[in-house]
C-alpha cells in the first residue's frame, strides 16, 4: 500500500550487506551538498552554517521517520486485526 506523505530521495543509511561501494563520508557529502545554503559556508558564520545543516538533515530524517512508521501502521494493521 503506498504512503501519501513526503519522503526524501536521500540515502541515509549504509547497512553492512550493502551492495553500493558509498562509504559514510560520501553519503554524508551527498546529504550535505543536497542543501540549497551548501554553497553558503564562505559568507556565513561557521555557526550559522552548522545550525543550517543541522536543521536540514534533521529535516530529512524526519520526513523519513515520519514515511516509514505510516508505511508501518498501513502495513501492520492488517495482521493485527487478524
Amino acid at each position: 500500500m503506498p504512503v501519501d506523505l513526503l519522503d526524501t530521495p536521500h540515502q541515509s543509511f549504509i547497512g553492512s550487506g550493502s551492495n553500493r561501494s558509498v562509504s559514510r563520508e560520501g553519503i554524508v557529502t551527498i546529504l550535505q551538498t543536497a542543501w540549497k545554503g551548501h554553497a553558503s559556508r564562505q559568507h556565513i558564520t561557521e555557526d550559522e552554517w552548522i545550525t543550517g545543516l543541522t536543521q536540514h538533515l534533521k529535516t530529512i530524517v524526519n520526513l523519513r521517520i515520519t514515511h516509514v512508521s505510516e508505511w508501518l501502521d498501513q502495513n501492520s494493521s492488517a495482521i493485527l486485526s487478524s
